[in-house]
């Protein structure tokens, strides 16, 4: 199909209120262009992980990306995206492997650099996962001494269902604001969670 006409086909889909498009989830240039104003550095963080429970589980994969933002809550452009696997000593659960794709293979001899995680944080005015109260504390184990640093949760701090839409999931919330991403790894999981927070909410426009 020749790209006008499956231009044609988009916007004649998306004028039927029948159908809802998404689209496959593409990094951007930048979602605002630089307009003189103040900007703070944030970084999304993910963590993968054998298991639930910091006092037991290890970190399997961590991934981030540094993002540029203003006062007034727009994302300007992406900074940096990384990630990097850890050796957890042990073997991955099945469970674990099927929902993440990480084998024992791909982590084996890898350590996470942590002088140069460390450091990044240390750089940022506020660190947001989408689970804070799982990935924060797996986190701080792996940091003893680390500094208070902002944290922030775009799972459980923003007004889901106040904005009608009733699952907080990432993968959910991704489809409801009309996008699609391959999830469950971590570097992706918060260049999806970027992409989500420029988006403007449906009931208060914030």
């Amino acid at each position: 199909m020749k790209d006008n006409t499956l231009r044609q086909a988009i916007e004649t889909l998306k004028s039927y209120q029948n159908y809802r498009l998404i689209e496959r989830y593409e990094q951007p240039l930048y979602y605002y262009l630089d307009d003189g104003s103040p900007k703070f550095r944030g970084v999304f963080l993910d963590v993968e992980t054998t298991g639930l429970y910091v006092a037991t589980d290890q970190i399997i994969e961590v991934g981030w990306v540094v993002f540029e933002y203003g006062a007034d809550g727009r994302i300007f452009r992406i900074l940096e995206v990384g990630s990097e696997y850890q050796d957890p000593g042990k073997k991955i659960p099945a469970e674990i492997v099927t929902l993440t794709g990480i084998s024992d293979a791909m982590v084996k001899g890898c350590h996470i650099n942590k002088k140069e995680l460390f450091q990044r944080l240390s750089e940022t005015d506020l660190v947001i996962a989408h689970h804070a109260g799982f990935d924060r504390p797996f986190i701080e184990a792996l940091w003893k001494d680390s500094p208070q640093i902002p944290w922030a949760c775009s799972m459980t701090q923003l007004p889901w269902k106040q904005e009608g839409i009733e699952s907080a999931k990432l993968e959910y919330l991704a489809y409801r604001f009309g996008f699609f991403y391959e999830g469950h790894r971590a570097s992706t999981d918060c260049l999806a969670g970027v992409h989500l927070l420029s988006k403007t909410l449906p009931q208060s426009d914030e």
